[in-house]
């Protein structure tokens, strides 16, 4: 039997890595959009106790998903918190009625990046007005084969896969 957990749903370790690419590799700033560069201008903001602090706060998200693993195959979420959102816009500035920030919508991928878990989103049936939503299949540490399987395996069995917009 496999038991899944589903779950709704963690952008300072993003900034600091963005800061660490672009001082390990200067040549990558020119090509990097504005929204890096100013991540990277936190990342590199941030003081030595509250990186500390992230780091830690990561190595226990690392033990506890591990903890977590031991009683569940595979974690769903939705693929972002938010339906798309007009192209012009960088991110939705309001999700269910809350302002939020440009990480808003990346609620349920961010602590997958940092845990450092295979996932992989699928389309999922799109919204009664039509939108595309996807859901997120998370597993466990060394599952990318079975969750790769699992995502074809989905697909093949849902009719929305090979729909496409009108352009």
């Amino acid at each position: 039997m496999v038991e899944v957990l589903v779950t709704g749903g963690a952008g300072f370790i993003g900034s600091n890595f963005v800061r660490y690419a672009l001082e390990r590799h200067p040549d990558w700033r020119a090509g990097a959009s504005p929204k890096y560069v100013e991540m990277a201008r936190h990342g590199a903001a941030l003081a030595a106790p509250v990186l500390w602090n992230v780091i830690e706060t990561v190595e226990q998200l690392r033990h506890d998903v591990a903890s977590l693993f031991k009683r569940v195959d595979l974690i769903v979420t939705p693929a972002a918190a938010a339906l798309p959102w007009p192209a012009e816009d960088a991110f939705p500035p309001v999700i269910a009625g809350r302002p939020v920030g440009p990480r808003g919508h990346a609620v349920f991928t961010g602590w997958v990046n940092a845990a450092g878990l295979p996932a992989l989103a699928l389309p999922a049936e799109p919204s009664s007005e039509g939108l595309p939503i996807g859901i997120q299949l998370i597993g466990d540490y060394g599952s990318d084969d079975a969750l790769l399987d699992l995502g074809a395996a989905f697909e093949a069995i849902a009719p929305w896969v090979q729909r496409r917009p009108a352009l």
